[in-house]
């Protein structure tokens, strides 16, 4: 439940549009309590309540040694900023939050294309194409995005659909080649519902790459039977400290978009989980 409650102080902290200037603000270049009010519509007290919010929320630092008050510098790491009017997507212009990065999602195949599926009911043939590719650039650098994928704590922060919980005592990992990964996963309408993901690792190179078979069973929900689909994850450095996350995988057809959905509601909260690693650290 921790780990739920930072995530939803996090949500909250952003929801404010102030906030999210403050931290694009803060994205680019360390700024005092007046720099900060000087393009916004606020006063500095107000500003100051801002960045109280955002500091109990995600335990962001100030910098020490600098007069208080008005003159005090407030900071976000090293990483965690770009250069003054440079953006995400690498054009001009203003500096979009975390929920903005671009995302790529498609299922595959086109109509008419073979399936990476034999005719066999939960196997796959790796010399098919994916069902599944996604393409998403991540505003935090590679070590991060790597450890949210191999840390059983930062998993379980994120996985899922919205609103579903990974119990942290159900979690086990081995990270290696021939090692394997394993949660369950609880439906938040139907706590009933418990899924059981057991991951045997193929490939795995230290911040770079994570591949292996996944197998899903447990009580699934209604219409969905037990399957295995094969699962790569490429971790690739982008400008300015972020991270390009590359994900193909191998499933039955008729799971491919609700795949899709899935991934893109637990994208939501990785994006919330980066920034709390990133101005934690």
């Amino acid at each position: 439940m921790a780990g739920t409650d930072q995530l939803s102080a996090v949500f909250s902290a952003l929801s404010d549009p102030t906030r999210r200037a403050i931290i694009a603000e803060l994205a680019a270049r360390d700024a005092t309590v007046t720099e900060l009010t000087a393009p916004l519509s606020i006063s500095m007290p107000a500003v100051s309540r801002h960045l109280k919010v955002l500091e109990r929320a995600a335990r962001s630092s100030r910098v020490r040694g600098r007069a208080s008050g008005a003159r005090a510098a407030s900071r976000l790491p090293r990483y965690a900023r770009r250069p003054t009017g440079s953006s995400a997507t690498g054009g001009s212009g203003t500096r979009p939050s975390p929920a903005s990065m671009p995302t790529s999602l498609r299922c595959r195949p086109p109509h008419g294309q073979r399936t990476g599926w034999s005719t066999t009911p939960g196997s796959t043939n790796e010399t098919e194409t994916p069902q599944l590719v996604i393409s998403r650039v991540f505003d935090a650098p590679r070590e991060l995005v790597y450890r949210a994928f191999t840390d059983p704590d930062h998993l379980a922060a994120w996985w899922g659909p919205i609103g579903n919980s990974l119990p942290r005592d159900e979690i086990e990992f081995d990270v290696r080649p021939g090692g394997f990964q394993r949660w369950t996963e609880v439906n938040a309408a139907q706590p009933e519902l418990r899924v059981h993901i057991h991951v045997d690792l193929t490939d795995v190179a230290d911040g770079e790459l994570l591949e292996g078979v996944m197998h899903v069973k447990g009580r699934l929900q209604e219409g969905v039977e037990p399957f295995e689909t094969r699962l790569r994850v490429e971790f690739h450095d982008e400008a300015d400290g972020r991270t390009r996350l590359e994900i193909r995988q191998w499933l039955p057809e008729h799971l491919a978009r609700p795949s899709e959905e899935g991934w893109r509601q637990a994208f939501t909260k990785l994006d919330a989980r980066l920034l709390l690693l990133i101005i934690e650290r």
